[in-house]
């Protein structure tokens, strides 16, 4: 024998549950006197009594719920009486380099834009007032391949033939038809501008 040891317990431990050990009847609680209200929780608990469930479809349509959703946010102005109720407090001001608009938008673009929004949603929960300027990236060279691209042109020499004036109205109206593309697609993804 080791002197010092720390003996253990040797007890066997109660059996958690002596339902499924044969040693008591099988019930939900011990027994000891309940309230009327705890006999009723007890059956319902136990599956004496079913609990009733909603019905629900079998199958789901989630573009359907996403559309009543944004329709139920947009009706309800809930972003306009989010700044309303923040109004009074102290600014931030978050300032976010603009997207391009010269496609459709990735996933890249999405978690950027989903990224970007929590903080501004974060700091309006926290009391702060914080306006949003949408913005879009609509000039530059992502626009202009883009619609060589579109156009079938792949020199200089090829947009002058084609017109400048008439090169960069078609730049103009690519970039205000993905503004709008993208606007809606983030709006389906809860980011309010």
């Amino acid at each position: 024998m080791v002197t010092g040891a720390i003996r253990k317990h040797t007890r066997r431990r109660p059996v958690a549950n002596r339902a499924i050990s044969g040693l008591r009847p099988a019930r939900c609680h011990p027994a000891r006197p309940r309230p009327a209200v705890w006999a009723a929780r007890r059956r319902i608990s136990c599956g004496i009594m079913p609990r009733p469930r909603p019905a629900l479809p079998t199958s789901a349509d989630l573009p359907a719920f996403e559309h009543e959703v944004l329709r139920r946010w947009r009706d309800g102005k809930i972003f306009e009486r989010s700044l309303d109720q923040t109004a009074g407090g102290p600014a931030w001001i978050f300032y976010e380099g603009p997207p391009t608009a010269n496609g459709m938008p990735g996933v890249h673009h999405i978690e950027a834009r989903v990224l970007k929004d929590a903080f501004p949603r974060f700091k309006t929960m926290q009391g702060f007032h914080v306006p949003r300027r949408a913005g879009w990236d609509c000039h530059g060279l992502p626009v202009e391949v883009a619609v060589e691209k579109e156009l079938g042109l792949t020199s200089k020499r090829d947009i002058e033939a084609y017109g400048i004036t008439a090169f960069n109205a078609r730049c103009r109206e690519a970039s205000s038809e993905f503004a709008v593309i993208n606007t809606i697609g983030m709006s389906r993804c809860s980011v309010f501008r």
